[in-house]
């Protein structure tokens, strides 16, 4: 076979040594020596099995592995015991619906989250993995992805003896992601990502638990997701899968078709291969562009189905029902890089694949919009109309791919020196060419003709590759390091005589000498040297009677010297300047909180205080002390205003009033309202509120000066008043009325009279009675909200009072 020679010049570059990874692919065997290695690998290795590979991140080094088997096939998410308790964990993101859920994808956060809150006796699910070894409960965004690869993952499991992922035992899995309170997210046999009672109470599905891990490996060079590819025909689309070998990938287009069409009528196309519900092999069925073209060919032209407007020309088709489930799997990864582009995430609606079910009906998935359906694949009739976003893949028949030899080049060169390189050349090739990659720990890259981008790279990674139609093929890679010319230098110092490198230098100045390095490459070293010589040093030193130097003792100020000999053995000739102090007096003024610590005693009142040290040097000080103690703000008194709220309405102003006490020493006032967003007015010690939403917020309130703050809280229970109609005959009257009301039904227990804003004004509890008259008098002329309770339930009515 013939040989093709290169030539590049190496250029000046640091050495850094970096190991090429393997290559990692979904379905590879995660081992408990961290290790991975593939299913045909397994039974020869030798290894231990942990889990298997079913997600790697866009820069080749990050994963995820499921384990081998459930770790409970029936389980809680809150036990049984706590669930009425409606706790919604405080630091757990709440995510109402299944499209932001499956944007959730750190599973070990939450289930740390979730341990940190409480015992296994509050959250069984969430315990029942093996933490401490790494494994925890998976994100609802993992579980989408562990679903949409599920044929992948469970033909390694079943390789090597493991637990296969197999429905209706259990139907669905347990997620970490919380929606509210009461529920929290599982993926079902069908793929939806819906939510769903943390307690299992009526026991209608059956909802396991399967671990996952977070593995790292070595990066390795290959096409990733999200890459934005531009095909033949000029359309860019974003890459949303990468198979496992690395020899294909699929393109997501930008847009959605520009309408929404029907797959096709009721006609069966003996062609394609129908599937009913089997939901596993659904997300295994890849080959969309074969069955786009067997529709085109069958349909024609007709611009009534979905086949027909696709441009299939350039390789753009239906996605297959296997494709679509891929695609919104990845699309936590891909919709930044989707509107980057100029382009839109798919929105929520169902969309067609190019799979076919039967006579009538063909697979559709749907991208959101309903909490039960999200990421469902379902069977729809074959006239509806329905969104298409088009997809590029190869087609699935005929692929030959070239081959490649390996690279023959050098491990390592000098700057400036020649580099040949020779690669066979390959059959089936339509191109070929370098490609070279930076290092994960290199700073600059290089381009494709070998020349540096940046003064500070220290090496290539090499690969020949060949393309055709169907692929493109990468020898193995090569890594040469460059190393380079080196220029350096150094400081030295010396008294009167510098020797380097059996020179020997009297004088201050740069001094360069060229230096062969350790792989045989060029250096060449300054020296920055400085001669001493002899050095001179003076000082000065304030004492009280008397000052001890190097053995001798002065008690009369003035200038004194010593010869010594510093530490690099040169001489030094020293000059002290001597003086005597008075004792000092200083006067300071301090502010405190409660107390001050000063001179070992404890002071809680303010005053002018003396004491008397002694300085370092032996000198007498008086210190004056003017001190003054601040005290705390007192406690803060309860807060006067309703805890039971109505939300604003057309028919209740929806605004409360609080307010507290003036505070001892207090200086200002602070309001704050936790848990829900409502319009608040404060003014000091008075608070208004409007409640414009239902739930639980603490209002809390702080008096401040300046050591501090006190606090007091409350919690307001906000909720609708809604006018409901009566399950039960009701009469009340007069209505309008002025001084009294009279209400007639069957067994009334309690009456309620509350104002717009919600405020109860009038609470009458009475024994069973069937007729019963409420004064009135002392209520304004307005309208006002009746709730009567009667043995049958409870009614609310409107009441109109107009005083004459």
């Amino acid at each position: 076979m013939r040989l093709r020679v290169i030539h590049i010049i190496a250029v000046l570059m640091l050495a850094t040594t970096c190991l090429f990874g393997q290559e990692v692919k979904i379905g590879d065997i995660l081992c408990t020596d961290g290790s991975t290695v593939s299913p045909e690998q397994f039974a020869s290795s030798g290894k231990i099995a942990q889990g298997v590979v079913f997600y790697v991140d866009n820069t080749g080094q990050q994963g995820w592995a499921v384990n081998l088997a459930n770790e409970s096939n029936e389980i809680d998410w809150v036990s049984s015991d706590h669930y009425y308790d409606s706790y919604d964990i405080p630091d757990l993101p709440s995510l109402h619906y299944s499209r932001q859920a499956i944007f959730d994808l750190d599973g070990y956060r939450n289930t740390e989250i979730i341990r940190a809150t409480h015992g296994p006796d509050w959250y069984p699910a969430a315990w029942c993995v093996d933490f401490d070894n790494g494994w925890y409960l998976p994100a609802a965004g993992q579980l989408r992805w562990l679903n949409a690869y599920v044929n992948e993952v469970n033909e390694s499991l079943m390789t090597i003896n493991a637990d296969p992922i197999v429905h209706p035992t259990p139907n669905w899995y347990w997620s970490s992601t919380e929606q509210d309170a009461m529920h929290a997210f599982v993926v079902s046999d069908r793929g939806s990502t819906a939510n769903y009672m943390k307690w299992n109470y009526y026991n209608t599905v059956i909802i396991g638990v399967r671990s996952v891990r977070n593995f790292s490996i070595a990066k390795t060079t290959r096409q990733q997701i999200g890459d934005v590819v531009t095909t033949a025909g000029g359309q860019t689309g974003v890459v949303f899968y990468v198979s496992p070998d690395n020899q294909e990938y699929w393109l997501v287009a930008l847009h959605d078709l520009p309408q929404k069409y029907s797959w096709g009528s009721e006609v069966d196309i003996a062609e394609l291969e129908n599937y009913e519900q089997v939901w596993y092999e659904l997300h295994g069925i890849h080959c969309g562009y074969d069955a786009t073209k067997t529709m085109r060919e069958v349909q024609g032209n007709n611009p009534q189905y979905a086949a027909s407007h696709v441009d299939f020309d350039d390789g753009w088709h239906i996605p297959s029902s296997g494709q679509l489930s891929k695609l919104i799997a990845a699309l936590p990864h891909i919709e930044g890089r989707l509107i980057e582009n100029g382009g839109e995430s798919p929105s929520g609606d169902y969309y067609w694949t190019s799979t076919e079910c039967n006579i009538q009906q063909a697979w559709a998935l749907n991208f959101g919009g309903n909490v039960d359906q999200e990421g469902a694949l379902r069977t729809m009739s074959k006239s509806e109309l329905y969104s298409i976003r088009p997809v590029w893949s190869p087609s699935c028949e005929n692929i030959i791919l070239p081959t490649v030899g390996s690279i023959i080049a050098p491990d390592a060169i000098c700057a400036d020196e020649s580099l040949t390189l020779e690669i066979p050349e390959s059959q089936f090739a339509d191109e070929q060419g370098w490609q070279l990659s930076e290092a994960a720990d290199f700073s600059h890259p290089v381009d494709y003709d070998g020349d540096p981008l940046g003064a500070e790279f220290n090496g290539w990674y090499l690969r020949y590759y060949v393309s055709n139609a169907y692929g493109t093929v990468y020898s193995n890679v090569v890594r040469i390091s460059i190393w380079p010319t080196y220029t350096t230098s150094f400081h030295a110092q010396a008294c009167n005589a510098y020797d380097w490198n059996g020179a020997t230098y009297t004088e201050s100045g740069d001094y360069t000498q060229n230096l062969t390095t350790s792989h045989g490459c060029d250096s060449i070293v300054t020296l920055h040297l400085t001669i001493i010589g002899t050095l001179t040093d003076e000082w000065s030193i304030e004492a009280c009677d008397h000052y001890t130097w190097n053995g001798v003792t002065y008690t009369e100020p003035g200038d004194y010297v010593q010869e010594l000999v510093s530490v690099d053995g040169c001489d030094s000739i020293v000059t002290l300047h001597l003086a005597f102090a008075q004792a000092l007096e200083v006067e300071a003024d301090t502010i405190a909180c409660g107390s001050f610590s000063w001179a070992g005693q404890e002071y809680t009142q303010s005053g002018d205080y003396d004491h008397m040290f002694v300085t370092p040097g032996g000198c007498d000080s008086l210190v004056h002390l003017h001190l003054t103690v601040k005290p705390y703000p007192d406690d803060v008194g309860a807060i006067e205003g309703p805890t039971e709220v109505y939300v604003s309405t057309d028919l209740i102003l929806g605004q409360y009033f609080y307010s507290i006490d003036s505070v001892g020493f207090a200086e200002r006032y602070e309001w704050e309202l936790e848990g829900i967003d409502w319009p608040m007015d404060t003014t000091g010690l008075h608070c208004a509120l409007w409640v414009t939403s239902p739930g639980d917020a603490t209002l809390r309130v702080k008096a401040w000066n300046g050591c501090g703050y006190t606090e007091r809280e409350i919690l307001i229970h906000a909720r609708f008043f809604d006018l409901n109609e009566m399950e039960f005959p009701v009469a009340l009257y007069p209505n309008p009325a002025h001084d009294k009301v009279i209400i007639e039904a069957e067994g009334i227990l309690n009456v309620k009279v509350y104002d717009l804003q919600g405020q109860c004004f009038i609470e009458k509890s009475v024994a069973p009675c069937d007729r019963l008259s409420l004064p009135i008098q002392n209520l304004s002329p307005g309208l006002y909200l009746v709730e009567i309770q009667t043995s049958h339930g409870i009614g609310r009515t409107i009441l109109s009072i107009n005083k004459l």
